[in-house]
């Protein structure tokens, strides 16, 4: 996502992985392709419970600056991501101000 114009954004993702307990999950938003801007991880996974994970941050964006988020896991194997109505997947992004 792009941000029009520049100010102080709240940026968030959330997704829900299928149940596993191999391995990690993490969830990350990057600036401009490079720097991180939030990152979440659930290194020790319950494999009988499905995987939520939020990451949010409040950042000062300058016009054109763009947001992207990325989800990875390395449980060895697929895993998918969880439709949940409302809730996973999403991404997104709102002017404060």
């Amino acid at each position: 996502m792009t941000a029009q114009r520049a100010g102080k954004f709240l940026i968030g993702a959330n997704c829900q992985t299928a149940a596993n307990s191999t391995g990690s999950r993490r969830v990350r938003i990057r600036l401009n392709g490079a720097t991180v801007i939030a990152l979440v991880m659930d290194n020790d996974p319950d494999g009988t419970l499905t995987c939520p994970l939020f990451a949010s941050v409040l950042y000062d964006l300058s016009a054109n600056d763009y947001v992207t988020c990325d989800v990875f896991q390395d449980s060895g194997g697929s895993l998918d991501i969880s439709a949940v109505t409302d809730w996973s997947p999403q991404f997104w992004m709102v002017k404060m101000g």
